[in-house]
């Protein structure tokens, strides 16, 4: 398992752990390396390391949010409060550090790279990133510190020989939340997609950073249940994977949210599989088909208008990584250590093979597959699909359950209509398809039956409408029916 995380963090299938980076450039590397360590300003004076203040972007909005800003402080307080450091690109350093770090075998080198993650760490520790601290809020800490659950991973053993490794997984322990794992079954009803984006690998990091074997197990075990189990409970609106493969965020089939989900979730299934903390069989197979139906609402990775939520750019896309995770973790009953239809839709769908495992797929005589052909219902997500000679079309409705759309401040003031019944048909080439953000009509969505408004009205009137609620806008509609179903032995179907 520790293998697999390796090499995950290097996206590389070598098996030799100094081969699992890119050749490292001293001469070009180590200088940028060195540019952005200097700007931290890190000194250490009387057995104490002081730097500039850091903290999470993510947090001062919530400030700005409410109102807290230079028109409420004078100019020493405002600094204080948002002249600080960004906490993301300090995890992307320490990841630089750490990738560096492996990619090298000029020990004078690695002492320095090892000396400035050190220096970093005492230097995180020492602004409040520690076991049990609650500075304030962790507001979406997560997209922050993904890189920085894989760095100090990487680095346990620089970590290890400078007696900081117990104080890392510590803390690697409460950013991550790894507590949750914990929570009794019967309380779980919902799997939340930024968790799995943002905290699940830095979960199995911190659990990987264990030093006592028997504890280690103890908490694998905990977690292999707890993902098991939130796996398979979701019902109605809750977050988390449906039985018809959509991907529920925000109360709504959410790709753009869920592929983020399948990004986190499926190296963490992949790195459990083929160990006695593999997920159970039936939220394997749960996750396969929400990682396979991605294909088929989508062409050449472009997904379609319909489940764009609020990013309606015509730019929306699925992930393919996860279709090799789901390949290398096998098949859901573990029959098999390779699942072929996963490694044949990969083969056809990535941008970047890598050609380790193309070699190892071709010589199991899998091939790149073709494209699925037929008519799928997903109810949940009140879409009915339908795909034939290299296009898919697409059409979607709203209920009284599922919203029509999703408004934020800044983004799609203007597409209250996008689920109104829309039809769309996605080109094999989706360059060719027949949106254009620019001069788009957005009260004409093909196959929509809506109330035309001039643009200044369709503008969205966002309210904050409870106490628990964001500054959005999702409506509903009074029908509660909206369904869809396949006829003529599942070659057709109708949307209702």
């Amino acid at each position: 398992m520790t293998v697999n995380y390796y090499e995950w963090c290097s996206h590389s299938s070598c098996e030799n752990r100094a081969l699992l980076f890119q050749s490292f450039r001293e001469s070009t590397q180590l200088e940028a390396i060195r540019d952005q360590y200097y700007g931290y300003q890190i000194k250490r004076e009387h057995g104490q390391v002081s730097g500039i203040p850091l903290d999470n972007t993510n947090r001062l909005k919530i400030f700005l949010d409410k109102g807290v800003n230079k028109g409420l402080l004078d100019d020493q307080a405002s600094d204080l409060l948002f002249k600080n450091a960004d906490l993301k690109p300090y995890g992307e350093l320490m990841m630089d550090i750490a990738s560096a770090w492996h990619g090298t075998d000029n020990e004078v080198t690695r002492e320095e790279l090892a000396t400035m993650f050190i220096n970093l760490a005492d230097y995180f520790d020492d602004q409040g990133f520690a076991y049990g601290s609650s500075l304030g809020t962790v507001h979406h800490f997560g997209y922050s510190l993904r890189p920085l659950f894989k760095a100090h991973f990487l680095m346990q053993d620089v970590l290890n020989e400078r007696n900081r490794l117990e104080r890392t997984q510590q803390m690697l322990s409460w950013f991550a939340g790894a507590g949750r794992i914990f929570e009794p079954a019967d309380q779980i009803d919902s799997f939340n997609i930024d968790v799995m984006n943002t905290q699940l690998q830095g979960i199995l990091a911190s659990i990987l950073l264990i030093s006592d074997s028997n504890e280690q197990a103890r908490w694998l075990s905990q977690l292999s249940q707890w993902l098991s189990t939130s796996l398979v409970t979701s019902p109605g609106t809750a977050g988390g994977f449906k039985e018809d493969g959509s991907m529920f965020h925000h109360s709504q089939h959410y790709p753009a949210y869920g592929k983020g989900g399948l990004r986190g979730l499926t190296p963490v299934v992949y790195m459990l599989s083929g160990t006695d903390y593999a997920i159970s069989q039936e939220a394997h197979a749960l996750l396969r088909n929400a990682t396979l139906m991605t294909a088929v609402y989508a062409n050449q990775n472009t997904t379609l208008m319909s489940i764009a939520g609020r990013h309606p750019t015509g730019k929306e896309s699925m992930e393919t990584d996860p279709f090799l995770y789901m390949a290398l973790s096998g098949t859901p009953d573990g029959g098999q250590t390779i699942d072929q239809e996963m490694a044949a839709t990969w083969l056809r769908l990535t941008d970047s093979p890598a050609p380790a495992l193309v070699d190892k797929f071709t010589s199991m005589g899998i091939s790149a597959n073709q494209p699925a052909v037929g008519n799928w219902s997903m109810n949940y997500a009140g879409l009915a699909l339908h795909r034939r000679d290299g296009w898919v079309a697409g059409a979607r409705g709203f209920s009284r359950y599922l919203v029509s759309h999703e408004t934020y401040a800044n983004a799609n003031r203007y597409g209250r209509y996008i689920n109104y019944g829309i039809l769309e048909i996605l080109p094999e080439n989706p360059d060719n398809r027949a949106f254009s953000h620019d001069g788009w009509n957005w009260a004409r969505w093909p196959g929509t039956t809506a109330v035309q408004l001039p643009v200044d009205q369709l503008n969205a009137d966002l309210l904050n409408v409870d106490t628990f609620s964001g500054l959005e806008e999702m409506l509903l509609s009074t029908q509660s029916f909206n369904g869809a179903c396949n006829y003529s032995a599942p070659s057709k179907g109708v949307l209702l």
